[in-house]
């Protein structure tokens, strides 16, 4: 499985739209998102605000995070295909982990040999 998680902030270009403009993204969003969710390809496990409340070393400078699954990475690159056709890097300042899950074991035999 793999696993696509978007954060980001706004950028000023999108705090510059009206209410009814702001709608229409998210509009042309769903409309893009539909297809590869009806056919199963991606799925979205939830969207969330970042804690800010939270006493951490390392907080994210990102307010926002969103988490897709994929079961191939044919439906990752459908996924960022489709948010790139609807110009959500205009509007969001977003950083991206894109990656196939692994289990523990192989995450540290990997982290121990690079």
């Amino acid at each position: 499985m793999y696993v696509f998680i978007g954060c980001w902030v706004m950028t000023e270009k999108w705090e510059a739209l009206d209410e009814q403009s702001r709608h229409l993204r998210f509009e042309e969003m769903r409309r893009r998102v539909e297809p590869l969710l009806a056919g199963g390809s991606v799925k979205c496990f939830g969207w969330g605000l970042n804690m800010e409340d939270i006493d951490r070393p390392v907080a994210a400078q990102q307010k926002f995070f969103c988490i897709w699954t994929a079961e191939s990475k044919d439906g990752v690159m459908a996924f960022a295909k489709a948010e790139r056709e609807i110009g959500w890097y205009e509007f969001a300042a977003q950083v991206n982990y894109i990656g196939e899950l692994m289990p523990l074991d192989a995450m540290s035999t990997y982290l121990e040999t690079h």
